[in-house]
């Protein structure tokens, strides 16, 4: 197969798996958008530093390399087109979100579905789809209006590593409702406590802040270390006390590689999950719409 021919098909098969959001994004913005130095390079020397890891870590680590302005690799595994992609994702569903909340109130919702944990080294294995399928399924039995966010992910590891390392795929979610409370208590009977996520449910009234859809479709990812014994400050009681606790630090080189191969595979539009609500392109611009709501 020839250089060029290789090209086309890499090109083909990314085009593919990125196909709503491509479509939906300008290839102006997306390559306008505003993103940190040049730190798309870091992955592929990386990869390039640990040594042969297949075609797909090679291929992946050419791609990168050459990503420019103007030029976009279109991977999320490229620090540069997830940042791109994070950006206007940010403020499309922020522009949408207030665009609604006069009629509903809004929430931040974390969720965590049970039996979610993958054990590292088997993420290649991680049925995406299902997972989020599943977390529709639970979201239908709440009383969500709309929903639109994106799936996140840790490595959760013990102090010292005393536990199994396992990747633990979550969800952050802006949310329409009616109730805080009563979609609250829909979705903890939705997602039941787990061994793994003892509280998989999180629902906090959004207060306005801006920042909070750049958090919902982050494009760094670290590890969740458990910390046993973590002292705290008890304000009900005045005391501290005894707890587990959690810590966040960087992935190391060969847990990004995992990811980084991972996300690639599923393209952009793979950790996208909206309940609905859809992307759609309107004139020179993208905007979200209420799935039955005239555009």
């Amino acid at each position: 197969m020839t250089k060029a021919r290789r090209t086309l098909e890499l090109r083909a098969n990314q085009t593919s798996r990125n196909g709503a959001l491509i479509k939906a994004l300008p290839a102006a913005s997306f390559n306008g958008a505003r993103t940190k130095g040049k730190r798309g390079f870091q992955l592929p020397v990386r990869i390039l530093r640990k040594g042969p890891r297949g075609d797909r870590a090679r291929a992946l680590a050419a791609r990168v390399w050459r990503c420019r302005r103007g030029r976009r690799c279109m991977s999320p595994a490229c620090p540069l087109c997830a940042q791109a992609a994070q950006s206007l994702l940010a403020s499309i569903a922020e522009k949408f979100v207030r665009e609604h909340q006069a009629e509903c109130r809004i929430a931040f919702v974390t969720l965590i579905p049970p039996n979610s944990l993958v054990r590292m080294g088997n993420l290649r294995a991680f049925n995406l789809a299902n997972f989020k399928r599943r977390v529709r399924d639970g979201l239908v039995k709440s009383s969500a209006l709309w929903a639109v966010g994106s799936v996140d992910f840790t490595l959760n590891e013990g102090q010292d590593r005393a536990c199994e390392m396992n990747w633990l795929p979550h969800v952050h979610l802006i949310a329409a409702t009616d109730d805080i409370d009563e979609l609250a208590r829909d979705l903890r009977a939705a997602f039941p406590r787990s061994d793994h996520a003892p509280r998989p449910v999180m629902v906090k009234e959004w207060d306005g802040d801006s920042r909070v859809f750049a958090y919902i479709f982050k494009a760094n990812f670290s590890r969740r270390i458990s910390v046993a014994n973590t002292k705290r400050f008890n304000k009900k009681t005045g005391e501290n006390r005894f707890c587990r606790g959690t810590t966040y630090e960087r992935l190391r080189v060969s847990e990004r590689i995992e990811l980084a191969l991972y996300l690639d595979a599923v393209g952009l539009d793979g950790r996208l999950l909206f309940r609905n609500a859809r992307l759609y392109r309107a004139e020179k611009s993208v905007r979200i719409h209420v799935a039955n709501e005239k555009r």
